[in-house]
């Protein structure tokens, strides 16, 4: 979360936002580590607090990684992507 409040972190995040959210969506659903998988939603609720015109592109993308997160075995992972949802 510390990356988006740090004027010079969000603006790094910003010129990668793609292939950053992309390797979020990919690390949640990492299969052999769910904490890497709780990790990855909680950096994709903070990246929900920057600017919605460079994020909204990505939306329905990180919806369907939520989606598949509310099924995963492991309860706190499913609930962190409930937090996540919720933003």
């Amino acid at each position: 979360g510390e990356f988006v409040s740090d004027p010079r972190g969000s603006e790094a995040v910003l010129k990668n936002i793609g292939p950053l959210l992309q390797r979020l969506r990919a690390l949640a659903s990492y299969r052999l580590d769910s904490s890497v998988r709780m990790q990855a939603l909680q950096c994709l609720t903070a990246a929900a607090a920057l600017p919605f015109p460079q994020i909204y592109p990505y939306q329905a993308d990180v919806l369907d990684t939520l989606q598949a997160a509310l099924d995963d075995p492991k309860r706190g992972v499913r609930a962190e992507a409930i937090r996540t949802r919720s933003v």
